[in-house]
């Protein structure tokens, strides 16, 4: 206490009349600037982030009509996927929402009307455990040292991604907002990683490979043409090609779709993973010794 009076009144001393008003002055420049800095940080929190759409369909070999559709729907703050059939049918058969702030994921099945939610480090950790797993499994583990080489075609905006098995053919373009690629590259990723979550589905590995060249050119794809050559999960090759169109704007039935979206992640009953993807009991446990049952974590994915 006594150093404290000590120092209040040797400062106290040294005060005049224009030491004060330099102080002041001083002061009133620090708050001024201190509320510059906060609101310049608060308008930029509530600066709203562009809102766009991509629209995907996938067509498997030289079939005419796509397989599968997805559109993939960017609002503040939270990216929507709608899964559709592929045969007109507006109604999803799966949603895949991704909160940016919460960081999770969340899973809802349409028909069943159940929701599974992982966070996305969780999601990484289900990845890593896959990853050793494959690596320790003599039919597994070209999915992660296996290899790419990439050739790029600067005349046509084409890039050829090839290892002995996989075979990406890749075509995009840089969008005039370049502000969108950090959220549209952080989904892209996320979505990849779902796959170690379902045995039915290929381990996400060689699709990450793909990610990664997607994000050194700066593209968002418009076409990506994939081909499988046989390998000790697929005895035939087969072909698929998807196409992709972005639209920087959200229409009226967009935000209908958000609206379903948000009311079936509102009202639909929690599920664990192993309920989520109807894993059954035999495969709960990672098992590379067939096509039909693909790598699957154990205790991570209950």
């Amino acid at each position: 206490m006594r150093v404290i009076s000590y120092r209040l009144m040797h400062h106290t001393n040294l005060l005049t009349p224009k030491t004060c008003l330099q102080s002041l002055s001083q002061l009133a420049l620090a708050i001024v600037l201190a509320l510059c800095l906060r609101s310049a940080t608060i308008a930029q929190i509530q600066t709203p982030q562009p809102q766009f759409r991509i629209e995907s369909q996938v067509y498997s070999g030289d079939g005419p009509a796509p397989v599968s559709e997805n559109v993939t729907l960017f609002d503040n703050g939270i990216v929507y996927d709608f899964q559709l059939t592929g045969n007109g049918n507006a109604t999803p058969s799966e949603i895949v929402i991704f909160d940016e702030r919460k960081r999770e994921l969340t899973l809802l099945d349409v028909n069943r009307k159940i929701a599974w939610t992982v966070a996305d480090l969780r999601l990484l950790k289900m990845v890593d455990q896959l990853r050793r797993e494959a690596v320790n499994n003599d039919r597994a583990s070209f999915l992660v040292n296996e290899p790419f080489t990439e050739t790029n075609d600067w005349s046509s905006d084409h890039v050829l991604l090839e290892s002995n098995s996989f075979r990406y053919m890749l075509t995009g373009k840089r969008p005039t907002n370049e502000s969108i690629l950090p959220r549209y590259y952080e989904f892209l990723d996320q979505f990849t990683r779902l796959s170690a979550s379902d045995p039915k589905r290929l381990p996400p590995f060689p699709r990450l490979m793909l990610n990664k060249t997607i994000k050194s050119h700066g593209w968002i794809p418009t076409e990506v043409q994939v081909q499988v050559k046989p390998n000790s999960f697929f005895k035939e090759a087969f072909s698929a090609t998807s196409k992709h169109v972005l639209v920087m704007s959200l229409s009226e039935a967009d935000r209908e779709r958000i609206k379903f979206a948000r009311k079936c992640w509102m009202e639909f009953e929690s599920a664990n993973l192993v309920e989520y993807r109807q894993i059954p009991a035999a495969s709960k446990r990672v098992a590379f010794n067939s096509k039909d049952d693909l790598p699957a974590t154990t205790a991570q994915r209950r």
